[in-house]
């Protein structure tokens, strides 16, 4: 009887843990792009004409978004987390490489939709419509994995993509599943608005990052053998 208390107790401690580096996680992601959606609600029109709103959605979306994805990777290895450290050490370590992407996605995104808008009534609309949904779901597949791998590495932006690009087909049941669960949180933050927004960012990040773990063990095998392939060509050109 006593095992089973304890294993009891133990069951309802993990659960209100996970339950607490998720909410925690989705409020530090809120809190970050508070103020994007501050400006943009107030200053969206006049910043819209100026041409600087894409640079605002950026620079504070997608920093914010690699972060919560660092926190929660670290929650799916290590099953804890310092939970404002590591996110903002997350913010910190991926704000380059993550403004650089994040920057290129949502200006060919915008610069897309702009031009659907022209010819909406001309004849090749419906064409350029299908392959503007075309390349806005790559995107998003693709980006899948960009913003995992910026959470757990530093390389270099053409290996990102590569790697992206090559993970994105080879595991493509992963990709499917991944964006799957977005689809529907979005569903589910339409629904019940009240509630679910609380969680689903992390929620959806904690899916992301526990799908792709082997993917990103896979890449540290990866590198790990490359550095040391590395250490042993230059002990070789030394002696």
């Amino acid at each position: 009887m006593k095992k089973n208390t304890e294993y009891g107790e133990g069951t309802l401690f993990t659960i209100m843990n996970y339950f607490m580096w998720i909410f925690v996680g989705n409020l530090l992601f809120i809190t970050c792009t508070f103020p994007m959606m501050f400006i943009l609600f107030f200053l969206g029109d006049q910043l819209a004409e100026l041409g600087i709103i894409t640079p605002i959605i950026a620079l504070l979306v997608g920093p914010a978004l690699t972060a919560l994805l660092c926190y929660m990777g670290k929650v799916v290895r290590d099953q804890d987390v310092a939970m404002f450290k590591d996110f903002f050490k997350g913010y910190k370590d991926s704000f380059k490489q993550t403004f650089l992407f994040w920057t290129a996605e949502v200006l060919l995104i915008s610069v897309l939709i702009f031009n659907m808008k022209l010819i909406q009534d001309t004849s090749f609309s419906k064409i350029y419509n299908v392959v503007v949904i075309s390349i806005i779901l790559i995107i998003f597949m693709l980006s899948l994995y960009i913003y995992p791998i910026i959470s757990r590495f530093y390389l270099k932006p053409k290996d990102i993509l590569k790697l992206s690009v090559y993970y994105a087909a080879k595991k493509i049941h992963i990709t499917i599943l991944n964006m799957v669960a977005v689809f529907l949180g979005l569903f589910m933050c339409y629904q019940i608005p009240s509630i679910f927004p609380f969680f689903f960012f992390a929620v959806i990040a904690y899916i992301v990052m526990y799908t792709e773990a082997p993917i990103l063990k896979e890449i540290e095998e990866k590198i790990s053998k490359a550095n040391k392939e590395k250490q042993v060509d230059k002990i070789e050109e030394n002696n």
